[in-house]
């Protein structure tokens, strides 16, 4: 569980129970609470301050789409 994207920094926790269910990609989130500021963002994600997380991947094949309006992902 990187911090914003950021690798650079120590990761905050780790996933468990990864898996797809129709089109959702679910996960428990496992905070490291040996930590003192993984501690600080599991309070905020407990009392609803932190509502959501993104995913970070590598593509191996795409394109960018017409007008340079993004990239479309042809696989992950």
């Amino acid at each position: 569980m990187p911090w914003v994207h950021d690798y650079r920094l120590p990761p905050i926790g780790r996933w468990q129970d990864v898996g797809v269910k129709g089109k959702q990609l679910l996960a428990t989130a496992a905070f490291d609470r040996a930590d003192s500021f993984a501690s600080a963002i599991e309070a905020k994600y407990r009392s609803g301050f932190l509502k959501a997380v993104s995913v970070g991947f590598r593509a191996h094949e795409y394109e960018e789409r017409d007008g340079g309006r993004g990239l479309t992902f042809q696989r992950v």
